[in-house]
């Protein structure tokens, strides 16, 4: 009796692929999707979007990752760092001091 190789089936089209495959080789989407990593520019992302141009000084914004369930930003998952961006994006930008148009 022979073996058949593993196989893994797409989850958008339900072709299958071999089980080394990374993508499926009909419509080339992922067939596994890498684990979510807070990474340095993630960090760097979030730290820019909430103290300089949402202006939330570091007491707001700690309060912002315990509504979410963390003490630091290298803690969130995907579903906290989803949540605590949309929280981000829906605020006001803060006003720019010290630049003028001219």
């Amino acid at each position: 009796m022979s073996r058949r190789p593993p196989t893994r089936q797409c989850q958008r089209c339900g072709t299958w692929n071999q089980s080394s495959s990374k993508i499926c080789g009909a419509c080339y989407t992922p067939l596994a999707q890498p684990r979510f990593r807070m990474t340095p520019d993630r960090v760097k992302f979030l730290h820019v979007l909430a103290l300089r141009q949402k202006g939330l000084d570091r007491e707001d914004y700690e309060a912002r990752l315990q509504r979410v369930g963390v003490t630091t930003c290298k803690d969130l998952t995907l579903r906290q760092y989803r949540e605590l961006v949309d929280g981000l994006r829906k605020l006001p930008d803060a006003a720019r001091a010290g630049r003028t148009r001219q």
